[in-house]
């Protein structure tokens, strides 16, 4: 599809049709932008998303996971998640046999948890998560923005064509079919593309992923607000999108501090992709949460200290009795057989 657009439109409708200096101009700006569509689709294509385990076999193909098991646990150990289940647990994938940092999912198609799982794309065959989504999102923009050059330039090429030229004049050939569905084609994936590229436009201001945007991130400094849903089963209108830094740090966490990288489909990802910043918000309720959990444990160690201390004496005074109580048997003993002898 991309080859046969390049072709209609930059070969026949910009050098053939209109030449000369404007059509080489056309037909540079359309290599350009057909350059980097292909440059960016083929890096989200083949660009792993990173995985927290490794490449993990499934269950049924009667394999073992790549990765030593017990050490993949104790790496799970390590992190430091703040979100968690419905139940308040930690996330735990039975498949991978790890403990899902924040923003992992586990991706059925794939066989294994993605780092910042966005979704499993089948056009390009391949979850697009932590490494690979800055790609996606530039294949989204080029895209729509190529095919509004296309639409627009061969809309107007199509009007002064069929304006100027005879009816009868045109030969038997299907050249101008082929320019009418170019333009129709690219009329409707620059509307359709141009949605979808937005929206993650959005996503990515928001510092959202799709699944966590569709569904419920729970905050490990919330637990008391999912406890006390209202009846109509929403959450409370309190809870944040805890990763949301402001636009420009969610911007540059994805695309890069270097502008002009933030054209290009390179890698430019912070991190590991399992720990995540979070907002002012988040990390104020979090502390506060961390306070109150200390201020818990502290008062049942003071209670533990003090029924124990209380016991221990209850013992000893017992203990005592009982051996004043063993001397006077004694001495009463004693005393008895003095008087027989």
């Amino acid at each position: 599809m991309i080859s046969w657009g390049w072709v209609i439109f930059s070969i026949t409708i910009c050098l053939q049709r209109i030449g000369g200096i404007t059509g080489f101009l056309l037909f540079s700006i359309s290599s350009i932008l057909c350059f980097m569509v292909t440059w960016s689709y083929f890096t989200a294509s083949l660009t792993p998303p990173g995985s927290p385990s490794g490449r993990v076999a499934h269950a049924d193909d009667g394999k073992l996971s790549l990765l030593p098991q017990h050490s993949m646990r104790s790496a799970a150990e390590t992190l430091r998640a703040v979100t968690r289940k419905s139940d308040g647990g930690k996330r735990y994938c039975s498949k991978c046999d790890y403990t899902k940092p924040d923003r992992a999912h586990h991706c059925r198609a794939c066989g294994q948890c993605v780092l910042k799982m966005d979704h499993h794309c089948p056009w390009l065959a391949t979850c697009l998560g932590y490494r690979n989504y800055k790609a996606f999102v530039l294949f989204l923009l080029y895209t729509a923005i190529w095919c509004l050059y296309m639409t627009c330039a061969a809309g107007l090429f199509l009007w002064t064509f069929f304006e100027s030229t005879n009816p009868e004049d045109i030969d038997a050939t299907l050249l101008p079919i082929n320019w009418i569905v170019l333009f129709v084609l690219a009329a409707v994936i620059t509307i359709v593309v141009g949605l979808f590229g937005s929206w993650h436009l959005y996503l990515l201001l928001r510092n959202y992923t799709t699944i966590e945007y569709m569904e419920e991130t729970r905050f490990v400094g919330d637990q008391h607000m999912y406890r006390s849903k209202r009846k109509d089963g929403r959450p409370p209108p309190k809870l944040i999108n805890i990763f949301d830094l402001g636009a420009r740090q969610n911007w540059t966490q994805v695309m890069g501090d270097r502008p002009l990288g933030w054209l290009v489909p390179t890698p430019s990802v912070r991190g590991d992709g399992k720990h995540f910043d979070i907002s002012a918000v988040a990390q104020k309720r979090l502390e506060e949460r961390r306070n109150a959990e200390e201020r818990h444990t502290e008062g049942h160690r003071d209670l533990h200290g003090y029924v124990e201390s209380d016991f221990r004496e209850s013992f000893d005074s017992a203990n005592g009795r009982q051996n004043m109580s063993s001397d006077d048997a004694s001495g009463e003993d004693d005393l008895e057989a003095a008087r027989l002898t």
